[in-house]
């Protein structure tokens, strides 16, 4: 009978080991994970969600590139609200505007980290290159309305 429970314990401390040593390697690799994703997808993220902001404009024929206090802007706008895309202070930031009113961007409301953000606007496509913490990625965005106002 002794035997016996020597056998069982010494397997359970296998296990226990076993399920320790999974749950510690589970841990660290959801950290890893966390800090991939912070670091890539604001700049995907903040791509998508520039990508969504033109195509939902685009249709009113209104995107223009306007250099404000600085700053590299692209402007959206429709009957109701101009918007203003911009990076500030390491900071994706959107501004909304409901008239032509002068334009103060530090109210605009930050969005995604963004270290820097170039807009052009060649042939009917806008082309936006995005940038943080080293992680660089170009969106080209094809305008069916017609272009980029000057």
């Amino acid at each position: 009978m002794r035997r016996h429970t020597v056998d069982v314990l010494f397997s359970l401390s296998l296990f226990m080991v076993f399920v320790i040593c999974s749950f510690f390697l589970l841990l660290f690799q959801i950290n890893g994970y966390h800090k991939i994703s912070e670091d890539e997808n604001s700049v995907y993220q903040a791509s998508s969600y520039i990508k969504n902001m033109v195509r939902d404009y685009d249709r009113y024929q209104e995107i223009t590139i306007e250099e404000i206090d600085g700053h590299s802007c692209l402007r959206l706008h429709n009957d109701h609200e101009v918007v203003y895309l911009y990076v500030d202070n390491h900071m994706l930031k959107e501004l909304y505007q409901i008239d032509e009113l002068s334009v103060n961007l530090s109210y605009g409301e930050e969005r995604f980290a963004m270290d820097s953000m170039t807009i052009q606007e060649k042939n009917n496509k806008l082309y936006i290159t995005m940038e943080h913490d080293g992680v660089k990625n170009t969106l080209m965005i094809a305008l069916r309305s017609g272009g980029v106002l000057s």
